[in-house]
């Protein structure tokens, strides 16, 4: 789900954001979504299951504003923690 949203290689190839177009609920979409429930800018792009670049980016900015990156990337940083853990 993160990679797709943040990867230099994603965007290149034309398939950033593609959990926008497909309009799938993913991990950051999900936390933002819930976490923010008044903004419903996000929930109406992925309705929209949009291929436009510029709206994409904008989702994704949005995704960035409201900490739901972070928080995705913090839940990573945790499960890896807890196999590495696991693991010992």
């Amino acid at each position: 789900d993160l990679a797709n949203l943040k990867s230099n290689e994603y965007i290149e190839n034309k398939t950033f954001a593609e959990d926008l177009t497909e309009g799938k609920f993913s991990y950051p979409i999900v936390h933002a979504i819930q976490n923010y429930p008044h903004d419903s800018s996000l929930i109406n792009i992925l309705r929209q299951r949009t291929k436009n670049i510029e709206l994409k980016k904008f989702a994704v900015n949005k995704l960035e504003e409201l900490g739901s990156i972070d928080y995705t990337y913090e839940a990573l940083r945790h499960f890896k923690r807890e196999i590495m853990n696991d693991l010992q």
